[in-house]
């Protein structure tokens, strides 16, 4: 097999999409792991409502990871849905997103909803 991680050498940024979870998670995880390793900023999109619903575990894992998380107001919602939160104001799930356990405890994690 071969490896594409020589191309992230020159990124500043690495970012994914929640839909590789489905593709291959794997992939993601080896890139959330080269970003943490390098020091490399990592962001995520959550992407669509059924990332969420469906495959939670996997997208809160790489979250572990990320610096940044994008998401709109839908996907958002039912992240907050999904982890079984009582309150389901857009501020108080980005906020909650913003304090999940994160791998590279230097710097914070920003969230943002559209």
């Amino acid at each position: 097999m071969i490896s594409n991680l020589h191309l992230l050498e020159s990124a500043k940024v690495i970012y994914t999409t929640g839909f590789f979870i489905i593709s291959s998670f794997e992939s993601i995880l080896t890139a959330a792991n080269y970003a943490l390793e390098h020091k490399k900023t990592f962001a995520i999109n959550l992407s669509a409502v059924y990332i969420c619903d469906i495959y939670l575990k996997e997208l809160l894992e790489i979250i572990e990871y990320a610096d940044f998380v994008f998401g709109n107001e839908d996907e958002t919602s039912a992240f907050g849905r999904k982890v079984g939160l009582e309150f389901s104001d857009l501020h108080s799930v980005t906020t909650y997103i913003s304090q999940l356990p994160k791998k590279d405890t230097s710097k914070p994690r920003c969230v943002t909803t559209t």
